[in-house]
């Protein structure tokens, strides 16, 4: 977008942080489209699956399509809990903007804690395995990346 139309995304930049949760919003009302619809149709032109564009399509907002897409869906709350880190946000400012709404529909409802700058969530279809997104920590190999917690309910996930 910016390589196309590098005038306008300049002011919109200026206008609104290209990483805030509002652009998506501000490029759809003065472009006529935002930057998921970029990336679908870039997909689509690299030849990947009409499933990944799907996805790319609905991460700004990925409670406005029936069903929603639950990988859309998850990439949006780890694009929020980014944010979080990026723009320091205090746990008000988190907690505020906690995309809980996605969690419920996803039907693994999740709680922003705080006190540790994780969010956690429970899914009771899950035999009780707890689920969360903090910050990654610094290990290597396969899962690297992952929170510590992340890391153990893959295996719990993966393993049967």
């Amino acid at each position: 977008m910016h390589s196309a139309l590098a005038k306008e995304m300049q002011q919109l930049d200026r206008e609104v942080h290209p990483l805030a949760l509002d652009r998506a919003g501000a490029e759809q009302a003065q472009l006529g489209y935002h930057h998921g619809e970029v990336s679908a149709e870039l997909a689509l032109c690299w030849s990947f699956p009409s499933e990944i564009a799907d996805v790319l399509r609905q991460v700004p907002a990925p409670l406005r399509s029936e069903p929603p897409l639950p990988m859309a869906a998850w990439v949006h709350v780890a694009a929020w809990r980014a944010r979080v880190e990026l723009f320091q946000w205090d746990a008000e400012q988190a907690q505020a903007t906690c995309p809980q709404s996605v969690g419920h529909a996803m039907h693994r409802p999740f709680t922003w804690l705080p006190e540790q700058a994780t969010l956690a969530g429970l899914d009771p279809r899950a035999d009780g395995a707890h689920a969360a997104f903090g910050p990654a920590d610094r290990g290597s190999g396969e899962h690297a990346g992952l929170n510590i917690h992340t890391r153990a309910a893959f295996h719990r996930s993966s393993s049967g």
